[in-house]
């Protein structure tokens, strides 16, 4: 069985967790409304067909780190972009993505390959 890791990563409240849910079809990641529900990065594993596959469930990136949770909640984040097979950035629609734009710099950093998907277009 071959295992594959995909590291979801994104700002706060852009539905990673409810991506890892929905795509397992279980409840498996904690979902909430309030932000920083995730405070570490977590893992979930999910079958299918030949495949193990890993889910990297992190925290809400900031890119201004500025106090001391932003900063851990990032670096456990980002830690994961090592021994990953996949990254997918997860956004939704917004006038400005400048925030992506400024974390692509530290997917182009890890040299893996990546996707970038778009949640919340029912918004």
């Amino acid at each position: 069985m071959k295992k594959v890791k995909l590291l979801i990563l994104g700002k706060s409240n852009v539905g990673k967790s409810s991506l890892i849910n929905h795509l397992t079809q279980s409840h498996i990641s904690l979902v909430s409304n309030k932000i920083h529900a995730t405070r570490l990065s977590t893992f979930y594993e999910f079958k299918l067909k030949d495949f193990l596959i890993q889910f990297i469930d992190t925290p809400g990136i900031s890119i201004s780190d500025n106090n001391l949770l932003s900063k851990a909640m990032k670096s456990s984040a980002l830690k994961h972009s090592t021994n990953c097979d996949l990254i997918i950035l997860l956004t939704q629609l917004q006038d400005s993505y400048d925030y992506e734009l400024d974390l692509m710099e530290d997917i182009h950093f890890s040299n893996k390959p990546y996707m970038i998907c778009v949640n919340k277009i029912d918004q």
